[in-house]
């Protein structure tokens, strides 16, 4: 085991400057999925002997909807032309992190490597073609189409090939997990509102009931949701929505009228949630008063910034 006591200088790079100068080649078009690869490849390369954390936000497949010449004519059967630049982008990203996973084989750090690969909400099927199927709704709502995504998840020899949970996550279990899997110290105030997903991925735990809470305001609508276990409550302005999201995955069938005894439990929930500024959070009895404050958050990101957070990485 090797133990950082410091974040080392370097281990978090921001590119953002670099990329910027990167954006627009000779014939105006926007290559910014080559300049973050290229940059990504870079940071590994000026990682290769020691620990590093990589946060890698695609642009595609996403508007503006822009396709490489290249990329458009392996693609030229598709008749509709939105279909081909989204199936060109979508190959390009393909092969985008397939340059990642190369470098990181050509270091030998794969074996130690977490990758983590998702997407920040559903697709927005009426811009984009792209389909949420089964699931209804779409990016800003929060049906499940809009908040439901698939993620993957590779660590050899932690995380066996081909397993597949339904375990229900949320992007902030992502922290809990990677400070575990890296052996980190996390502050005693930091309180992180995610859960470390490694032991049920690992077959070591049961899967785990949760509670999580969402608030949308995004575009002409303002909705809010609870889901504990398999129970949904959807507030849509002044309508409540109850479903079973495990035997209703389209979120068809509203039991709004039959089962209010679970809307009248999750009401107060979803309430109290919104009462203490909480956008996304987890309900944990214990320490419920302070989940998403400010000053929780700003404890966190201090400590992380100043590097006292020790970390720990197999080698």
């Amino acid at each position: 085991m090797q133990r950082v006591e410091q974040l080392p200088q370097g281990a978090f790079q921001s590119t953002m400057a670099d990329l910027l100068g990167m954006l627009a080649d000779d014939d105006g078009r926007s290559p910014s999925q080559i300049a973050a690869t290229d940059e990504a490849v870079k940071a590994i390369r000026a990682n290769a002997d020691r620990p590093f954390f990589l946060y890698l936000a695609y642009n595609a497949v996403h508007s503006p909807m822009q396709g490489t010449d290249a990329h458009m004519a392996r693609f030229k059967d598709i008749p509709d032309v939105q279909r081909r630049i989204f199936a060109a982008m979508l190959t390009h990203l393909d092969e985008s992190v397939g340059k990642l996973m190369a470098k990181l084989d050509a270091n030998g750090q794969t074996e130690n490597t977490i990758i983590v690969f998702l997407s920040d909400n559903g697709g927005p099927t009426r811009e984009l073609t792209s389909s949420n199927h089964p699931h209804r709704g779409e990016k800003g709502q929060l049906l499940e189409g809009g908040i439901r995504v698939p993620t993957l998840m590779r660590l050899p020899g932690r995380i066996a090939a081909g397993t597949v949970s339904d375990q229900v996550g949320i992007t902030m279990d992502l922290t809990a997990t990677m400070l575990a899997v890296a052996g980190a110290a996390v502050p005693a105030d930091a309180m992180l509102e995610g859960i470390n997903l490694m032991p049920i991925l690992e077959g070591k735990s049961p899967q785990v009931e949760r509670t999580l809470f969402w608030r949308s305001t995004s575009y002409s609508w303002q909705q809010r949701a609870v889901r504990s276990g398999d129970w949904k409550l959807v507030v849509d302005g002044g309508n409540e929505y109850v479903f079973d999201v495990r035997q209703d995955l389209a979120e068809r069938n509203d039991l709004a009228k039959y089962r209010q005894d679970v809307a009248q439990r999750l009401r107060p929930l979803l309430d109290a949630t919104i009462r203490r500024g909480c956008l996304s959070a987890e309900y944990y009895p214990g320490h419920w008063e302070d989940v998403g404050t400010p000053e929780r958050l700003r404890k966190l990101d201090a400590a992380l910034q100043s590097g006292r957070v020790p970390r720990t990485l197999s080698r």
